[in-house]
């Protein structure tokens, strides 16, 4: 989570976050402007820190898995419990605000994607939540798998195109 932009969006200082907090504001002010690594935090400090901005020191602490990593335990999912089970599962979990509020655009755009996909393939209404979410796409192109292999692919799903998301097969989980 970037606190800096958290601050500027409330329009709240670093030293009015100090006072509030009660962290000294040198050590706020490394934390906020990434010279400080928050995992090597004292667990007060991060509870400070996470009370003040309303979230999780889970969330706070953000630890960003690789996307294959991210894409493989979708794709078991959805071969596990089903494709209502796992549209259920990120609607309910949020999965897609916390990606979103990390910053990954990449796995908020994928996972959009895939809501969207399953939502259509089964008749189930979109999820009107993140329509703002629909209308975004990635900068770049990005094809998952093999780069080469997939650019000759004319299979691709085509709620993943949207986003610009090159994505042909959910079913090849290892």
């Amino acid at each position: 989570m970037n606190i800096k932009v958290y601050l500027k969006k409330q329009k709240i200082s670093v030293r009015e976050m100090s006072v509030i907090t009660s962290i000294p504001y040198s050590t706020l002010n490394d934390i906020v402007n990434n010279k400080v690594n928050l995992e090597k935090c004292q667990y007060k400090t991060l509870r400070k820190i996470a009370v003040f901005l309303k979230v999780s020191i889970e969330d706070l602490v953000y630890e960003k898995e690789d996307f294959q990593t991210f894409r493989n335990k979708i794709h078991h999912d959805l071969k596990n419990n089903g494709e209502i089970e796992t549209l259920l599962y990120i609607l309910e979990n949020r999965r897609i605000d916390y990606y979103m509020l990390h910053e990954d655009l990449l796995k908020a755009m994928y996972l959009i994607s895939l809501l969207d996909y399953l939502s259509l393939k089964n008749q189930v209404p979109l999820c009107q939540e993140y329509a703002h979410i629909r209308k975004m796409s990635l900068k770049e192109p990005y094809y998952v798998g093999d780069r080469l292999n997939n650019q000759k692919c004319k299979n691709y799903i085509q709620e993943f195109v949207k986003h610009n998301i090159y994505e042909g097969d959910l079913y090849d989980a290892v």
